[in-house]
């Protein structure tokens, strides 16, 4: 059975007016246009008809929220407490602190008009955080009228706080403007210096390259001149000793001449000698016979 039709079927056995019934009904219609609620629940008659009725018809979707402050008593809260947890209503609480107001400290008529704003604030960033449609007060039509005035100087207040915070948000977006511009303006800046720097750095690689080529070139044009003078020197000692070693081997040949016409010399004059002995001996043998 849908929640709408248990319902329907609760009213019918209530026993209520008919204009009771088509009042109830109608915040019915009211409630089921909403996905999901945060009831601003302080646990008084209004706040708890109205937590009743969207917890019927929200079920899991809604959620009544107490705002505890100095202002209100453990046994204020304690009641609102019961009467959600008896009707299986969700609730929870935050904190709130009205006397941090230097405003609301003077307790002026309107400290009403002064704290209430900042509750629904608070509720607001609730719903929004755990992703609520809505948040939702019940007021008694009596306590309405009396708080027409009230509701007017918030009517304006809101306004107001609207027409400061189009304000803000325009001097923001101007602000968020020239802070982009100022932002672009820097980074070209920082680009042009950067390239700058690039080209720069370029310039003295390629003039450092230049000059460690040049002095590549002479130090081995240098070595070259080096290596062939030390050819040269080394060319030049061999031919010197190969002239010496020749010099020696002509002296040594020159000597062995000479030894050898020497010995030549000595071989005629013997050879002389053994003819002259052989001519003696002939003389001697003619003598003898």
């Amino acid at each position: 059975m849908k929640a709408m039709d248990r319902i329907t079927i609760q009213v019918e056995n209530a026993g209520i007016s008919p204009s009771l019934k088509h009042k109830w009904e109608a915040l019915m219609n009211d409630l089921a246009a909403y996905t999901s609620a945060i009831i601003a629940y302080s646990g008084g008659v209004d706040s708890s008809l109205l937590a009743y009725a969207a917890a019927q018809v929200l079920g899991e979707k809604m959620a009544t929220v107490t705002v505890v402050s100095t202002l209100e008593t453990p046994e204020t809260f304690k009641a609102a407490a019961d009467f959600a947890t008896q009707n299986r209503i969700k609730h929870t609480s935050i904190s709130f602190d009205p006397l941090q107001s230097p405003d609301f400290r003077v307790n002026p008529a309107e400290r009403c008009y002064l704290c209430k704003p900042q509750i629904l604030k608070e509720l607001w960033h609730y719903a929004r955080q755990h992703a609520y449609q809505v948040v939702l007060e019940g007021q008694m039509r009596e306590y309405q009228k009396k708080m027409e005035s009230t509701m007017k100087k918030l009517s304006e207040q809101l306004k107001e706080l609207s027409d400061r915070a189009a304000k803000a948000e325009t001097k923001a977006a101007t602000a968020q403007q020239e802070s982009k511009e100022k932002v672009e303006t820097s980074i070209q800046k920082s680009k042009a210096d950067a390239e700058a720097r690039q080209a720069s750095f370029k310039a003295d690689v390629h003039a450092k390259q230049a000059t460690a080529a040049s002095d590549w070139e002479a130090l081995q044009a240098d070595f070259h001149q080096k290596t062939q003078q030390i050819k040269n020197k080394i060319e030049t000692e061999k031919e010197a000793r190969e002239v010496k070693q020749a010099n020696k081997r002509a002296v040594d040949a020159e000597d062995y001449a000479v030894a050898t016409i020497m010995y030549a010399y000595m071989a005629v004059d013997e050879a002389e000698v053994a003819v002259l002995e052989a001519i003696a001996a002939r003389v001697y043998a003619d003598l003898l016979a």
